[in-house]
C-alpha cells in the first residue's frame, strides 16, 4: 500500500468513528492532518467543525470518540495518536486551515 492509499485509508477510518459516535446533523466538515507532535512523534491532527447553534460534545462524549478514533486507527495499522479538536463557526483558527491531509 502506498502513502497515499494509506491516508485515504485513515481518513476513512477517522470519518467512520466520527460518525459513528457523533449526530451527522451535528458535524459541517472534518478535517485531518499529519505532523509531528510536541515530542517529535508523528501524529494525527483531527478538527470536527461543528454546524452553527450546535455545541461541543461532553468530556465525557470527546473521550468515547478518541477511544473510538485510536481503536479505528490501530484496525487500519496506523499508531498515530490522533488529537482531537472542536471548532464551530465563529471560532477563530490559530492556525491557518490549509493543511495536508493524513
Amino acid at each position: 500500500m502506498d502513502a497515499n492509499d494509506r491516508n485515504r485509508e485513515t481518513e476513512r477510518a477517522i470519518k467512520a468513528a466520527i460518525e459513528r459516535c457523533m449526530e451527522k446533523s451535528a458535524v459541517d466538515k472534518v478535517s485531518v492532518y499529519s505532523a509531528e507532535d510536541h515530542t517529535g512523534e508523528p501524529a494525527l491532527f483531527v478538527t470536527v467543525r461543528l454546524k452553527a447553534g450546535r455545541r461541543r460534545p461532553s468530556g465525557a462524549k470527546s473521550i468515547d470518540l478518541l477511544k473510538a478514533l485510536r481503536d479505528e486507527l490501530q484496525d487500519v495499522g496506523d499508531d498515530r495518536f490522533p488529537y482531537l479538536t472542536f471548532s464551530a463557526p465563529g471560532d477563530e483558527l490559530a492556525e491557518p486551515n490549509e493543511r495536508k491531509t493524513a
